[in-house]
């Protein structure tokens, strides 16, 4: 009985490890291919906070991803533009999870210098559910 919760344990702790092998491998197919793309893509927490900003956002917003990480996405978008973004943005989590999610949002940014904006090039926004 004993070697059979051994026997047991062992299977999980290989099975556990192969999984572990695997969600690394896709981590970096999807990091290789964010971090050579020149999209824009932006990871936002529930409150809008930017967690993640791809390299491309320094050829497109003029400013580092680094120094745009931490930032909410309100106080990027043009005051005119906010309204239309939210509405594409909430319009885009009401979508049903279980297909593939689309919206495509057009806006304006603020520059690099932070005293002027920026037209976005238009980005479509997926996930699959």
């Amino acid at each position: 009985m004993v070697f059979a919760l051994i026997l047991r344990q062992g299977i999980m702790l290989l099975d556990n490890l192969g999984l572990a092998q695997r969600l690394a491998r896709q981590e970096q197919h999807f990091r290789s291919l964010v971090q050579g793309s020149s999209d824009v893509i932006m990871i936002a927490d529930p409150g809008g906070v930017l967690r993640y900003v791809s390299p491309a956002a320094a050829g497109v917003y003029g400013r580092p991803a680094e120094e745009i990480v931490g930032t909410r996405l309100p106080e990027m978008v043009h005051p005119d533009d906010l309204g239309h973004v939210l509405w594409e943005v909430q319009r885009y989590l009401a979508q049903n999870p279980e297909a593939e999610r689309t919206a495509r949002i057009e806006c304006r940014v603020r520059s690099g210098a932070g005293s002027g904006w920026t037209s976005s090039p238009p980005s479509t926004a997926t996930a699959t559910g």
